[in-house]
């Protein structure tokens, strides 16, 4: 499993996992199977910026940040944003109901490698 694992795992990596213990589990068993998580509030759906949807165990709203040579992740704690959405609804009278925001650059490791 990849170090950013906690960060989020496609459907992908899931069904793999899920064959790894032994169960036989087609994909679209755990497809369903992580939708219906979903649904429940269990897990959620992030979107990291490269274009794979990943879910991740819900721990409350958190921020990512990507490195942009490696792919490896890292969440920030909380919410960078919080007092953001409501300079949107004084500004715009929008009510913010959802963000994401996903910062990008380079990890200590492919830092190191650059130098």
């Amino acid at each position: 499993m990849r170090d950013d694992a906690a960060h989020g795992l496609t459907m992908e990596e899931i069904h793999r996992l899920v064959v790894a213990t032994g169960a036989s589990a087609d994909f679209s068993s755990v497809y369903r199977a992580v939708i219906h998580l979903e649904r429940e509030g269990e897990i959620s759906r992030i979107d990291l910026g490269d274009g794979a949807t990943r879910f991740e165990a819900e721990a409350g709203h958190h921020e990512h940040v990507r490195c942009e040579r490696c792919g490896a992740v890292a969440g920030l704690p909380g919410c960078l944003l919080g007092q953001v959405a409501e300079s949107v609804r004084s500004i715009t009278g929008f009510s913010v109901s959802e963000h994401s925001l996903v910062l990008s650059g380079r990890c200590a490791q492919c830092q190191a490698v650059a130098q």
